[in-house]
This record gives C-alpha cells, sequence and structure tokens, in this order.
C-alpha cells in the first residue's frame, strides 16, 4: 500500500468511466420510469 493520498492516472480514469456509467445508467432508469408511469 503506497501512502500518497493521489490516485494515478489509470485509477483517476477508471473512478471517472465508472461515474459516468452510474450517471448514464440513473438517468436511463429515471427517464424509462418517468415514460411509463405518466
Amino acid at each position: 500500500m503506497s501512502s500518497k493520498s493521489t490516485l494515478s492516472p489509470t485509477e483517476l480514469k477508471n473512478v471517472g468511466i465508472g461515474l459516468l456509467a452510474m450517471g448514464m445508467l440513473a438517468m436511463i432508469i429515471a427517464y424509462y420510469f418517468a415514460m411509463t408511469h405518466v
């Protein structure tokens, strides 16, 4: 384990992609829910 608190570029990219995917999934679910429960 390294003691530095900063993430490496690869880790940062993976986290960014993960957050982006989660955000897109949440928007798709919210849109689908809104379209089917009007």
